[in-house]
């Protein structure tokens, strides 16, 4: 038997629902339990690691609808930025913002 949680609430900023997922999740796993975190929209990458680093989910119980039907379904990217860039010599410079790390300049 499988668990499901499905996440709604994606593009929110996080709250003790999150954490609570967190605490759920590492009881299923003590307990031996197969479980699942649905997200029903595609989460920012800042937000997949805060699930990963604060909230204590692993990477093989994070799911997205969008990706269930593809042959690597995982939401975490398998490409960093330093190995797309060189395939694109026109970007000049490009800002990435995020909540919890910072500014990076590209």
């Amino acid at each position: 038997m499988a668990i499901y949680n499905f996440n709604l609430l994606v593009g929110y900023l996080p709250t003790g629902v999150d954490y609570a997922q967190g605490y759920r999740a590492k009881l299923l796993r003590e307990l031996k339990q197969v479980s699942c975190f649905i997200f029903t929209e595609i989460p920012e990458w800042s937000l997949i690691k805060f699930y990963l680093d604060q909230v204590g989910l692993q990477e093989e119980e994070l799911l997205s609808v969008h990706f269930s039907y593809l042959e690597d379904a995982s939401l975490i990217p398998q490409l960093s930025f330093d190995e797309i860039k060189p395939g694109y010599p026109d970007i000049v410079n490009m800002e990435e913002t995020s909540f919890y790390g910072g500014v990076k300049t590209f």
